[in-house]
């Protein structure tokens, strides 16, 4: 899973954001188990409008650009 991990920010054994557990999981009618990802605490953020993170991301990162252009100079 280290590419996932690394996505995450997830490193075995070391602090994070992250810790990495089994649990169940339904999917299609039948129980499996799956890996998941669980935040620590709840921070505050910008909740993602349409579900689509990349989007927001970009725009969250224009504008944060932008800012800092302005600020500048």
């Amino acid at each position: 899973m280290p590419p996932l991990d690394w996505l995450e920010g997830f490193n075995p054994g070391e602090p994070g954001l992250y810790d990495r557990v089994l649990i169940q999981v339904q999917s299609q009618n039948r129980w499996m188990t799956a890996w998941v990802y669980v935040m620590h605490e709840v921070r505050r953020g910008v909740r993602i409008r349409d579900g689509n993170w990349p989007v927001d991301a970009l725009e969250l990162a224009d504008g944060l650009v932008m800012a800092s252009l302005a600020q500048n100079a």
